[in-house]
């Protein structure tokens, strides 16, 4: 069976000699695992430049029964949100790592799937003091649709962030899974953060790295364990 297919790519990783897998996650079917050519010739090569990690596609899906992994044909960009930017294909080759781990089902969601598309024609078109604020905003707002979200309601001037009950608090709870105040505001703003207001936080490298780090405690609590990012440490490095 053969259907069409609009997908981003969230990891590549090499089979053997021959083959590729790319996992993705598209519109039609949420995530999948696809078999693409791998090695030096012209088709090869094709299919590595069109399945770059946080790229959009469109293509043709054949689905044999039996079969996990699929094959993908005359497959094309899905519009214009290129990241040519160094900066910026590095901030779309962590959140490809980001969705590899959050996004283990493999039931679609349109509105899920229309938020990721348009996030990266966003990237591509962002400034630079966008693009260093991208990942945190990308971050919060996954989590919304994911159900995990804070309870932004709670949040007062100096209150806590409860991470364990997703609210902000007067005192720290007795456990350690919380926020002080500081980074509770920080969260807050982000929050409230829209694409055309990316440029207008004014964070230091260190702060933005706390954030970074609470927000993947988070999810470590609520989710899936964010040990396997593998792209975390460059993403630090290229954001000073």
């Amino acid at each position: 069976m053969q259907r069409i297919l609009e997908g981003i790519v969230l990891r590549v990783v090499r089979h053997n000699d021959t083959t590729s897998i790319v996992t993705v996650w598209t519109r039609q079917c949420g995530r999948l695992a696809i078999a693409v050519p791998a090695g030096g010739g012209v088709r090869a090569r094709r299919m590595r430049a069109l399945l770059m990690p946080f790229s959009l596609f469109e293509g043709v899906g054949t689905f044999t029964p039996g079969k996990e992994v699929i094959r993908l044909g005359d497959v094309r960009p899905l519009g214009a949100a290129a990241l040519t930017d160094p900066i910026k294909g590095i901030v779309g080759l962590f959140l490809s790592d980001f969705l590899y781990a959050v996004l283990r089902e493999g039931e679609p969601d349109d509105n899920l799937t229309d938020f990721i598309f348009d996030s990266v024609r966003v990237l591509a078109a962002a400034s630079p003091a966008a693009s260093a604020n991208f990942h945190l905003w990308f971050i919060y707002r996954v989590g919304q649709f994911l159900g995990i979200a804070p309870d932004v309601g709670t949040y007062r001037r100096g209150r806590c962030f409860d991470m364990r009950e997703g609210v902000f608090t007067d005192s720290a709870p007795t456990h350690r899974s919380f926020i002080d105040a500081r980074g509770s505001a920080l969260i807050y703003t982000v929050s409230r953060l829209s694409p055309r207001s990316l440029a207008l936080l004014r964070i230091s490298r260190d702060e933005r790295n706390e954030a970074l780090d609470r927000m993947l405690d988070y999810y470590s609590l609520h989710l899936v364990p964010m040990t396997s990012l593998t792209s975390l440490s460059v993403l630090r490095s290229v954001l000073s």
